[in-house]
């Protein structure tokens, strides 16, 4: 049997779920395997919806994510599925008592995890709670596999993906330091092919995990997303809820087609991605897109900046510390400063922006935090995502109204400088929440925790002014959406956008 008809038996025919897809052998030179569709599937479809084989937590966030649910303490949204409130208790996490590393939302999360997978790691994971996320995931992997925890079925699945240890041993120390690191606390030495094989696999097709204000968290595994190829225009987006992925279409999808998705921020240029997949995942991309770019990758530099001005930008976004954002916005403003103005929609802005935006969220600089995704949600989001309900513009737009409702909240006149009252801010938060659960509904679908929390707002909202019902049919008219939206344009000026420029909620 070949590898194909392999997989197809082994991950698609569970008898519990009909796939509108199947696995084939890949025409592209990489040699790998790819999911086609077997029917039609329309825009805005969940085509896969599981729990991932596998979740584990970077070092900075194992103490503010469950281990087992993968519920992160600091987002928006709650273990209850709502949208937290001013009022509500800090949430906490009760760490493992024997390990003490991971840690728990409940003790059903606790138990949970023990039978799932914690059980046969626990003790060794007591030694290396600074180890990077690969490095614990293929600890863990070995270990449950080893305890039988992880059946012959899953384990042939992972088997049969790529690993490029050629490629990664060729490539540096990286591998050295992993087994030596490893071996202080498991006995595993450099002889272990076992070892190196899986971890060398889990790093190529493991998948980032971001939560929906796009916090990295750590990684995801699981065979079936991982035989997911990449191309720079895909059909497809990953959305994560805590350990679930779900895969949905962006696009319709013919009988016929490759299903796709995008492994890097496919709204760079082409030399940059191209530099990422070819370092990160050992090939260069020949999508349609990347046929279609301009041979010189830095004509894109706007007037009156330097080759110089475009590196000094993209090592900013690389390795931007949220955790000190006014550094890194100085640093940018200066180079921003020597030409004419670069424009928002130009990467690597946007990306630069919204790490800005995720700095200044940490630090409850809120009236910051809008600045920034003002021009996200307005300027750049528009021209960088023309299809409004992409899952990307929709995320900034929860982001901006969540922003704008704390900015509301804690008193706007702390800003002098800002057009509107508090009352008025808020009325230009329940329109960008209006806006954002309108559009979530295509773009993160009805049965996601995004829709369902911003609808659950939008009645509570509603409720303390009146019937909840009448309050939400007078919001929806022209008239109430037309003075709501009047005010909105008059901040716009405050984060220095001009009101006629922005295309954003035009279709």
């Amino acid at each position: 049997m070949d590898r194909a008809s392999k997989l197809n038996q082994s991950l698609l025919s569970d008898g519990t779920t009909s796939f509108k897809f199947q696995i084939n052998e890949s025409a592209s030179d990489r040699g790998d395997l790819c999911l086609v569709a077997t029917e039609h599937i329309p825009v805005a479809q969940d085509i896969i919806c599981k729990k991932q084989m596998l979740v584990v937590a970077d070092s900075n966030h194992l103490k503010s994510t469950c281990d087992n649910c993968f519920l992160w303490l600091y987002g928006e949204i709650g273990k209850n599925g709502r949208i937290r409130a001013a009022g509500d208790a800090e949430p906490s996490l009760d760490k493992c008592g024997a390990c003490k590393v991971v840690r728990y939302c409940s003790k059903s999360c606790q138990r949970g995890a023990w039978k799932h997978h914690h059980k046969a790691e626990c003790k060794i994971f007591a030694q290396q709670e600074k180890s990077d996320e690969v490095l614990r995931a293929t600890v863990r992997l070995l270990l449950n596999r080893k305890a039988g925890i992880i059946d012959d079925s899953e384990w042939s699945a992972f088997m049969d993906l790529l690993s490029h240890m050629k490629d990664y041993i060729e490539g540096g120390d990286m591998l050295k330091q992993a087994i030596s690191e490893t071996a202080r606390w498991t006995g595993w030495d450099e002889a272990d092919e076992a070892f190196k094989e899986t971890y060398c696999r889990v790093k190529l097709n493991c998948t980032a995990i971001h939560s929906l204000e796009h916090e990295y968290l750590g990684i995801g595994l699981d065979p079936l997303i991982s035989l997911i190829n990449h191309s720079c225009k895909p059909n497809t987006y990953c959305l994560f809820e805590g350990s679930q992925i779900r895969v949905r279409s962006v696009e319709p999808i013919s009988a016929g087609d490759e299903i796709t998705m995008t492994y890097i921020d496919n709204t760079s240029d082409k030399h940059s991605r191209q530099l990422v997949l070819k370092s990160r995942w050992f090939f260069s991309c020949r999508c349609g897109k990347c046929s279609c770019d301009a041979g010189n990758d830095f004509d894109n530099i706007p007037e009156g900046y330097t080759l110089d001005s475009l590196r000094k930008l993209i090592q900013l976004a690389s390795s931007a510390n949220i955790s000190d954002p006014e550094k890194t916005e100085s640093a940018m403003l200066e180079v921003i400063s020597s030409g004419k103005g670069w424009p928002t929609h130009i990467q690597p802005l946007p990306s630069l922006y919204s790490r800005l935006a995720i700095g200044y969220h940490a630090k409850r600089s809120h009236s910051k935090e809008v600045h920034y995704l003002l021009h996200l949600c307005f300027v750049g989001d528009p021209v960088l995502y023309p299809n409004r309900v992409d899952p990307t513009r929709v995320r900034n737009l929860f982001m901006l109204t969540m922003a704008l409702h704390k900015l509301a909240r804690d008193n706007s006149t702390a800003v002098p400088e800002l057009p509107l009252q508090s009352f008025e801010l808020g009325l230009v938060y329940k329109y960008c929440m209006w806006k954002a659960a309108e559009d979530a509904q295509t773009s993160h679908g009805e049965n996601s925790n995004l829709w369902k929390a911003l609808n659950a707002r939008l009645v509570e909202e509603a409720a303390l002014v009146a019937d909840p019902q009448t309050m939400l049919a007078l919001m929806a008219t022209d008239q109430m959406q037309g003075d709501m939206s009047k005010l909105l344009l008059q901040l716009l000026p405050w984060a220095g956008i001009d009101p006629s420029c922005t295309t954003a909620w035009k279709a």
